[in-house]
């Protein structure tokens, strides 16, 4: 009787088709990992779009006073510079003749500060640090309702500023910026992360043709860049209100442009404003828990100059919207918790398939 002196290969099947499961077992977990590296690189897409004009709401402008050429201001001294420079400066209705369509303002505003409304919306009056009196009007319509509320139904808004003094050959210089409806943004503040509105300077009487564009900007929250996506949230705005409380609870006074939010205190004397060594905001942006806005939202204008003459008192500016009145970017997560799972399962039961079968 003779004897087997080989195996059957069963040993040796089984042993190579654990070494498959194995390699398999391997690669899904490899591709597994390189699928959730990149969820959490979290990647993003952008798409771009055009709002319809008639859909594209009205910029703000804000008129800011720069100097009297010839005309030489007393230096304000005193316990309230804000206060005196206040009534030294042009009132509302005397800064802004004519506006229109139906934003005309009617009536001045008192110190501190505060709002008119006006039918296209309301007018507002404040100071900056510099003691500057600001002008800004903040309208509630939109290009197409605007062109709706003109006889010819054209899109466009008409402001006539004073721009000389009475008797006298002297005219006002004057800062010009538009942004959203929100506090205008007219310098950096010290801070790397804000970037002023666009700003125009006006010198002499002129006549202006302004076209604006909108930029919208809207991204998702990301871990790897946080933001802030609550409505109505702006980072310029919680910057200034957080240092502006970091300034009143240390000085126990306002500055000019807290005055309308802090009208309890009383206004800081000029040498408290003069001691100041660097931006407010600068100095306590490390203090405030302020977070990017998600949306941002700013404007570019075409400025075209109609016409200059010296014999003028007044500059005229008319503000129309651009041939592309905006354009939005809109940022989305481009892989989702949803699909990295899907191809997850997918990769291990195909390899599953492969290695048990």
């Amino acid at each position: 009787m003779g004897c087997r002196c080989g195996g059957d290969g069963r040993g040796g099947a089984s042993g190579a088709r654990w070494l498959l499961v194995a390699c398999c077992a391997a690669l899904a977990a490899w591709q597994c990992r390189t699928l959730l590296m990149l969820y959490r690189s979290e990647p993003v897409s952008m798409s771009l779009s055009f709002t319809p004009m008639t859909d594209v709401d009205v910029p703000a402008i804000t008129v800011c006073l720069r100097e009297l050429h010839g005309h030489r201001q007393d230096q304000v001294e005193g316990e309230a510079p804000a206060r005196r420079a206040w009534l030294r400066a042009d009132p509302l209705t005397t800064v802004v003749r004519e506006c229109e369509p139906n934003c005309t303002p009617e009536k001045n505003i008192s110190y501190p500060g505060g709002e008119a409304a006006v039918p296209l919306g309301t007018w507002r009056v404040w100071m900056t640090h510099t003691l500057r009196t600001c002008f800004t009007f903040r309208p509630n319509v939109t290009w197409g309702q605007l062109a709706d509320t003109r006889n010819k139904g054209a899109s466009v808004l008409k402001i006539t500023l004073r721009s000389r003094l009475n008797e006298s050959k002297d005219h006002i210089d004057y800062d010009v910026a538009f942004h959203n409806r929100v506090r205008p943004i007219l310098s950096s503040l010290g801070s790397k992360m804000l970037q002023p509105d666009y700003t125009i300077q006006i010198s002499q009487p002129l006549k202006m043709e302004l076209y604006s564009t909108s930029y919208v900007h809207e991204r998702p929250n990301l871990r790897r860049a946080p933001c802030n996506s609550s409505d109505g949230y702006s980072f310029s705005d919680c910057l200034k209100n957080c240092s502006y409380r970091l300034w009143a609870n240390r000085h126990n006074c306002s500055t000019p442009p807290m005055l309308e939010d802090f009208p309890h205190l009383k206004d800081c004397p000029l040498a408290v404003l003069e001691s100041r060594k660097a931006p407010l905001v600068r100095r306590n942006s490390g203090r405030c828990d302020c977070a990017p806005s998600c949306r941002r939202h700013t404007y570019t204008i075409g400025a075209e100059v109609a016409g200059v003459k010296a014999q003028r008192d007044a500059s005229k500016l008319f503000l129309r919207p651009g041939q592309l009145a905006e354009q939005v970017a809109l940022e989305q997560r481009s892989y989702q918790i949803v699909s990295m799972i899907s191809e997850m399962g997918g990769i291990v039961s195909l390899l599953l398939g492969v290695s048990l079968p």
